[in-house]
């Protein structure tokens, strides 16, 4: 898989009526009307266009693939169902000069949508560990800081972030690279590759960063992998003041909430999705 990274945004420009189509269901509203205009304009662009084809949403300038990647997709067509919940929560108390750091970055929505949040001097890391994926996050990061004055400084990482150092299987979904996982699905089958895994403590300390106001981590079930060893071992200035952190609890093998509520977090607002801790002391 490969991604044109050279012919600037706008390049693949969509046509008048694939354009027409997104925008119609992006105004649509959540409930079944407006889910059943999305769903028809998701058929259509399907039959109609080639990917990729360049958006601006929210703000957000984007190189779309659309059809391998549900998150991308859903943000496209859908923003009126992509966490808002959770953004409105967490974004209201976001500081100017916050620092963000995203796990599962994938092509760079939520680190976006955060640094449009704040201002220079503010920062954020975007970890995403699968070349293709992080390619797009990159191009995704440039091609939306273009259009702005005032930005954060955005730092793409192509890595994973595991228990331990090193190389480490990537399982990949090719209908939906967003669940791509260092866990399993259905038994271990299917395609994988290796990818260079370091903790979540080396990578922080490794990029200065000495606190965080939000950490946001959705890894398809690796989170508790993840999260555990930082948060026995982080001392109090560096945990986050948030957490958003996938609903997988099926998929964990270690209990990650109980370490949360250990280190003095509480579960401030539970979606569908996804839930918020929030730490209660400092």
């Amino acid at each position: 898989m490969t991604i044109d990274v050279e012919r600037p945004f706008g390049y693949y420009r969509p046509t008048t009526s694939v354009r027409s189509a997104i925008t119609m269901a992006q105004a649509a509203g959540n409930n079944p009307i407006g889910r059943l205009i999305a769903k028809m304009a998701i058929g259509f662009v399907r039959r109609s266009a080639e990917t990729p084809i360049d958006l601006q949403v929210e703000q957000l300038r984007l190189r779309c693939f659309l059809w391998d990647n549900y998150t991308e997709r859903k943000f496209v067509f859908m923003p009126w169902r992509f966490d808002v919940r959770e953004r409105k929560y967490l974004f209201a108390s976001l500081p100017a000069d916050g620092v963000v750091v995203d796990i599962g970055a994938n092509v760079g929505v939520y680190t976006l949508l955060a640094a449009n949040h704040m201002r220079s001097g503010a920062r954020v890391l975007a970890i995403e560990p699968y070349a293709p994926i992080f390619a797009r996050l990159c191009f995704n990061i440039s091609a939306t800081e273009q259009s702005r004055e005032r930005w954060p400084q955005i730092t793409p990482l192509q890595l994973g972030v595991a228990d331990e150092e090193g190389e480490f299987d990537l399982h990949i979904h090719p209908g939906n690279l967003g669940e791509n996982s260092l866990v399993p699905a259905g038994g271990g089958q299917g395609q994988h590759e290796r990818i260079k895994c370091l903790p979540l403590s080396r990578i922080l300390n490794d990029h200065d960063i000495k606190r965080m106001d939000l950490l946001k981590i959705d890894i398809e079930g690796a989170e508790d992998i993840a999260l555990i060893p930082f948060l026995r071992d982080a001392p109090e200035s560096q945990l986050p003041r948030c957490v958003l952190l996938e609903n997988s609890a099926d998929r964990w093998r270690l209990d990650l909430v109980g370490w949360l509520h250990k280190r003095g977090y509480s579960a401030a607002l539970r979606t569908r999705m996804n839930t918020v801790y929030e730490i209660t002391h400092r």
